[in-house]
């Protein structure tokens, strides 16, 4: 049985990414499909680390309270009660949260979220920059509450590189984005330029939601980026190519999002979007109008 959630993330795909997630799912009696499903994509010395998409309110604190306690660190985040760090966007049924845990302990996050009447948390910086994309029928996500705890700087690259390729594959396949757009302090922006190939789009700024730090928006160009990545990096074994696109591996991994996502339940979203904070209250009638369709609390 498909539950409402899957139906979400079914009805934003093509029918040729369909097809291949359908293609998985008759398989999913054998051992290796159901321990992806149950576990998460592994990686890193001996597949110590895991993604999985957060699939309940306990996996979503374990995210937000990571995303708080690294803001909170670097001055980006005010004092919280609460210690967690959420915001209207997290209430979008299609949005994608990526958890990375190892031995247990939230390590990283991310989440992707497609453009809405809601509009892209970046709207609040770079609102021309993105109507731009608009204007011309392109189709816009975004990268937001990015956050790692690991030390070491070549592990945090590889968990950074391991949620990306996730992330593309939610965008790309799974939301039919054509841009990935991320906004970043400048001291990262290096890593993403050399490494992911992602491009500026915007100056610098200060931005207010992350207590006025420098951001810089990047983007990368969704239809062209398995190219960019063939010209940049070759197609030999072991290349940034060859890591960021699998046809084999590709449709275990959709399979896996889509049937990992699951939808808030209706009293989560009552508890932590409307009791604990007014966020609902203040978001566009057309898009409460969108969620009403999936929590009947927001019309309470």
């Amino acid at each position: 049985m498909i539950s409402k959630s899957e139906c979400v993330m079914s009805a934003m795909m093509s029918a040729a990414v369909r097809d291949k997630v359908n293609a998985v799912e008759l398989l999913q009696n054998r051992a290796d499909d159901m321990s992806l499903l149950e576990t998460g994509y592994s990686f890193g010395a001996n597949g110590s680390c895991t993604i999985r998409v957060v699939s309940d309110i306990e996996d979503r604190k374990k995210a937000w309270s990571l995303v708080y306690k690294m803001y909170a660190e670097r001055g980006y985040a005010e004092p919280d009660e609460d210690g967690l760090w959420y915001g209207p966007h997290d209430t979008l049924p299609e949005a994608c949260t990526l958890l990375v845990e190892r031995d247990g302990e939230a390590l990283a996050t991310l989440t992707v979220t497609p453009d809405s009447s809601l509009g892209l948390a970046a709207d609040q910086l770079y609102r021309e920059e993105i109507d731009a994309l608009r204007s011309r029928g392109r189709k816009p996500c975004e990268i937001i509450s990015l956050a790692s705890q690991e030390k070491n700087l070549r592990h945090g690259a590889e968990i950074v590189k391991h949620l990306f390729k996730l992330g593309y594959l939610a965008a790309s396949r799974l939301m039919g984005a054509t841009d990935f757009l991320i906004t970043v302090n400048p001291r990262h922006v290096r890593f993403y330029e050399r490494t992911l190939l992602l491009k500026r789009i915007g100056v610098e700024k200060e931005f207010s939601k992350v207590g006025g730090a420098p951001a810089v928006l990047l983007g990368l160009d969704l239809i062209t980026a398995e190219q960019q990545y063939l010209a940049h990096y070759g197609d030999t074994e072991g290349s940034f190519y060859r890591f960021f696109v699998n046809p084999e591996t590709e449709p275990e991994l959709l399979n896996m999002m889509v049937r990992q996502h699951r939808l808030m339940e209706d009293a989560d979203l009552r508890r932590y979007f409307i009791e604990r904070r007014p966020i609902i209250e203040n978001l566009p009638p057309a898009y409460r109008r969108h969620i009403e369709t999936f929590y009947p609390s927001v019309s309470d």
